[in-house]
């Protein structure tokens, strides 16, 4: 006979053992899991473990490449000295001795400044960290040891060979020539070359007479008083103007 319930709710009597076996199959838990597409394609993608003795083999194999490949370079540089070699050597030294400054971390002054890569006693022309390591004693000993100032002699403030005083050349050339202007020389200030003045000059003319090649004793000591540090100073120069005893000297 048909279920009453079943009956009510107008079900054919054959959907009765298929309802029973969907409600059986949702409630009951399933006893086997399935796994999801992530985790078979983790599980594919793993790769094998490497053993302790696969490890040693690589180990191996990598120190045995890296003796050979110094090998190779110790034969080979004996021929490339002064080349390629040579800038190899070097590049090598800069980055060896960048990568030991990175890992020192902070050094001090004295370490910062001296070369990792070679003896101190046998530096290395061409390593920068040599040069560097050379430039900095010469600097602290210049800083200690400051070289003196050049000395001023009197002689370098008369540098009358430079100045023309808007003199001619060819009557500052007789200038230099004249045995009488060279014995001026010895005289370095203006009261000596007042005295001078008062006691020589027999004219104010620029060449003695008769003569148009050999000049006056007077524009010789006229030149003379040009060189004179002291004619810079017009104080200095007041004293030939106010000098009573000679006209040719204020002249």
């Amino acid at each position: 006979g048909m279920n009453p319930m079943m009956s009510m709710m107008g079900m054919h009597p054959m959907m009765a053992p298929m309802m029973s076996m969907g409600i059986n199959q949702v409630m009951m838990p399933s006893t086997v899991q399935a796994q999801s597409p992530a985790a078979d394609v983790a599980k594919s993608s793993r790769q094998p473990e490497v053993t302790h003795e696969q490890f040693l083999e690589a180990l191996e194999a990598a120190e045995a490449e890296l003796k050979a490949a110094k090998e190779r370079d110790k034969e080979a540089s004996p021929e490339r000295v002064g080349g390629d070699g040579a800038l190899a050597r070097s590049l090598r030294d800069d980055v060896a001795g960048q990568a030991v400054e990175a890992a020192s971390g902070s050094p001090d002054a004295s370490d910062s400044q001296r070369c990792h890569l070679h003896p101190q006693k046998r530096p290395n022309a061409k390593c920068r960290f040599c040069q560097r390591a050379q430039a900095v004693p010469q600097e602290e000993e210049r800083a200690r040891h400051p070289s003196p100032a050049p000395k001023v002699e009197r002689n370098d403030l008369e540098d009358y060979s430079r100045r023309t005083f808007n003199c001619s050349p060819m009557l500052k050339d007789q200038i230099y020539g004249s045995t009488y202007f060279k014995s001026l020389l010895a005289i370095t200030s203006i009261e000596d070359l007042m005295d001078e003045i008062a006691k020589y000059a027999d004219t104010v003319d620029v060449y003695n007479t008769g003569s148009n090649t050999s000049p006056s004793a007077f524009i010789c000591q006229v030149y003379r008083l040009f060189t004179l540090p002291q004619a810079e100073d017009l104080g200095e120069l007041q004293a030939t103007i106010d000098h009573t005893a000679s006209a040719v000297v204020r002249c």
